[in-house]
């Protein structure tokens, strides 16, 4: 039976984040979702997720500047205590400043200190320093984010942050279940208020046994993911001696490759057509 919560949720009208990476997402991350970030260690994922949230939280226009951001609220479950906010700010930071008017005018460091502050307020950061907190931190969430009609996404960093506390502890061994477990318990929020999640693991961070489909669904069901994000090792490029990253991108039906740089403003997307000759070393 839908509790008065469930309807209020699945009733209530929160900002799109469809598009909130054409590249990752090109035909939009939709509600309900489930997206992966994995990766080696330096990879970028942190700020990767940082660069996202980032494009969630700025506003979309601001006294007819276009500032391309999505106005929405996000709940941040920091597991593993890395996220720096000197780094979101210095993201946010760096694109304001590049932000133009019709008449090619930029924003005035008053203009941007009154983005930055209104944006930061749109992002919500719980620090889960074990399983235990995360569940009661997850399970407060219900309220927080019914009282909050702009809340659209939910990242947790990362999901691998307390397994071997837990395995400690007596809890379950197996990679993949614990994984599965973990998110399910976060999917039945996400499926209750039309919200989407992303989360992080390292690329290690998988049963011996997985299998590289394991668990993409095209539809966002619980114990399901809908797109799997990989980040690889830098690659040297054979003339200029250039090193770009690869995304490996992969959804229920193809696989494709991205190629990027880490940059103040997030990432760097580069077309292979203006690499001839690289090399991928893998």
């Amino acid at each position: 039976m839908e509790t008065g919560l469930q309807l209020f949720g699945r009733l209530t009208s929160r900002p799109s984040i469809a598009r909130i990476s054409t590249t990752l997402f090109p035909n939009d991350l939709k509600q309900k979702e489930v997206v992966e970030i994995s990766g080696d260690p330096a990879s970028g994922k942190t700020h990767l997720l940082t660069s996202l949230i980032a494009t969630c939280i700025l506003p979309s226009n601001y006294e007819g500047f276009c500032i391309g951001g999505l106005q929405a609220g996000v709940i941040f479950l920091n597991t593993d205590l890395h996220f720096q906010i000197f780094k979101l700010v210095t993201i946010l930071d760096y694109r304001l400043k590049h932000c133009r008017n019709a008449d090619g005018s930029c924003l005035n460091p008053s203009q941007i200190e009154n983005i930055i502050k209104s944006s930061l307020e749109n992002l919500h950061i719980y620090d889960c320093a074990n399983t235990f907190v995360l569940r009661i931190t997850i399970h407060s969430l219900q309220q927080t984010i019914a009282s909050n009609p702009k809340i659209s996404l939910i990242v947790l960093d990362s999901v691998s942050a307390n397994y071997w506390q837990d395995v400690h502890q007596g809890g379950t061994r197996k990679i993949d279940l614990y994984t599965d477990k973990i998110l399910k318990f976060l999917q039945k929020i996400v499926t209750d208020f039309n919200l989407s999640i992303i989360y992080t693991r390292p690329t290690y961070f998988k049963s011996m046994s997985s299998k590289v489909n394991r668990n993409v669904s095209q539809h966002p069901l619980i114990g399901f993911i809908n797109h799997k994000i990989e980040l690889r090792r830098p690659t040297a490029h054979a003339e200029s001696g250039v090193v770009f990253f690869r995304a490996e991108i992969r959804c229920h039906d193809k696989v494709v490759f991205k190629y990027y740089k880490n940059k103040l403003d997030g990432f760097e997307w580069i077309e292979l057509d203006a690499l001839p000759n690289q090399t991928t070393n893998d």
